[in-house]
C-alpha cells in the first residue's frame, strides 16, 4: 500500500505542478470540484455570449438584407413610376405630332388639288391663246399659211 500511496501522491504532485495548483491552496479552502465548476461556469458564460453575439450578428445581417431589399424595391418603383410618366408624356407628344402631320397632309392635298385646277385653267387658257394666234396668223398671212400650218400639224402628229 505504501507503494501505491506514493504513486498516487506522485500523481497528485505532478497534477498540482502542471495545473497551477499550489501547496498553499489547501483542500479545505479550495476544492478541485469548485475550481472545475467555476471554469465550467466561465466557459458556459463565454459560450452563451458567443451564441448571443452570433444570433445578434445574424439578425443584424438579416435586418440589413431586408432593409436593402426594401430600399431596392422602393427605388425600382420610383424608376418605374418615372418611366410611366415619361411614357405618358411621350405618348401625348407623339399624338400631338401625329395630329399635326395629319393636318399638314390634309393641307398638302388641298394645295395639290388647287394647283391641279389652276394648272388645268392655265393650260386651257394657253390652248385658247394659241388657237387665237394661229387664227390671226392665217387671217393675216393668207392661203400659203394654210400649207405651213398643215405641215406643222403633221410634224406634231409624227412626234
Amino acid at each position: 500500500e505504501s507503494k501505491r500511496a506514493r504513486e498516487q501522491e506522485s500523481k497528485r504532485d505532478r497534477w498540482r505542478q502542471t495545473d497551477g495548483w499550489h501547496a498553499r491552496d489547501s483542500p479545505t479552502s479550495l476544492s478541485l470540484c469548485s475550481l472545475r465548476t467555476q471554469v465550467k461556469q466561465r466557459e458556459a458564460k463565454i459560450v452563451h455570449r458567443i451564441d448571443e453575439h452570433e444570433r445578434r450578428t445574424a439578425q443584424s445581417f438579416d435586418d440589413n438584407k431586408a432593409s436593402r431589399t426594401r430600399q431596392i424595391a422602393v427605388l425600382k418603383e420610383e424608376l418605374e413610376a418615372g418611366e410611366r410618366t415619361d411614357n405618358r408624356s411621350d405618348e401625348s407628344r407623339i399624338s400631338e405630332i401625329m395630329a399635326e402631320i395629319k393636318d399638314i397632309k390634309g393641307r398638302i392635298e388641298e394645295l395639290v388639288e388647287t394647283r391641279r385646277v389652276q394648272d388645268c385653267e392655265i393650260l386651257d387658257s394657253m390652248l385658247r391663246s394659241q388657237e387665237k394666234l394661229q387664227h390671226s396668223i392665217i387671217e393675216n398671212f393668207g392661203a400659203g399659211a394654210d400649207a405651213l400650218v398643215d405641215e406643222r400639224e403633221q410634224e406634231a402628229q409624227l412626234s
